[in-house]
């Protein structure tokens, strides 16, 4: 059997017009020419990556994680549900043992400093400042997914480490929601 002679066909060709093959060849051209696009319009986190921006556990505010050039993760709180006093001022951060501190906005203030990568997923070795209460607490942050993370507060008291856990959930909407609320941009 002649494999070039043109009435031999492949059992795989077989009931398939010349139109339908190249039909089908311009399809798959084109599904892998836009695969890598789409790939990249989409960046998916990967689940050892805090970076981000954050819904706390209760969903009234939301802190953006970032990098800094050192690879420590710091987070500034970015959005909250009400951002402003009754009378329109903006929320101070009153509790602050730091009196020369007092008077700065919360919005935008920092709220997580100097976590190290410990391993894939795990940072520690940080502090967290409640703006509730204005104490700092040493902390941990895990992954548990690329979705969610949970951030540990605790104070060490000898071998004892006392506080909680919560667990926050990452932000996809680029804008904050329709509160009357406003979204910090550095």
């Amino acid at each position: 059997m002649n494999r070039c002679a043109p009435d031999s066909a492949s059992p795989v060709l077989t009931g398939m017009t010349r139109e339908r093959i190249t039909r089908w060849i311009a399809v798959a051209a084109l599904l892998l020419a836009a695969a890598p696009l789409r790939a990249q319009s989409v960046p998916t986190p990967k689940s050892d990556d805090a970076v981000g921006t954050w819904a706390i556990e209760e969903k009234t505010s939301w802190i953006r994680i970032e990098r800094s050039a050192d690879g420590v993760l710091l987070g500034r709180l970015v959005w909250l549900t009400e951002p402003n006093e009754a009378d329109g001022r903006p929320k101070l951060d009153i509790n602050n043992p730091d009196k020369s501190l007092r008077s700065r906005p919360i919005h935008g203030m920092p709220i997580l400093q100097g976590f190290v990568l410990k391993k894939p997923g795990a940072w520690s070795e940080g502090r967290i400042y409640d703006g509730r209460d204005g104490k700092s607490y040493r902390g941990t942050i895990t992954m548990a997914g690329s979705d969610t993370l949970k951030l540990r507060g605790y104070v060490k008291i000898g071998f004892l480490k006392l506080g909680r856990t919560s667990e926050w959930t990452r932000v996809r909407t680029p804008v904050a929601p329709d509160s009357g609320s406003t979204l910090f941009k550095p």
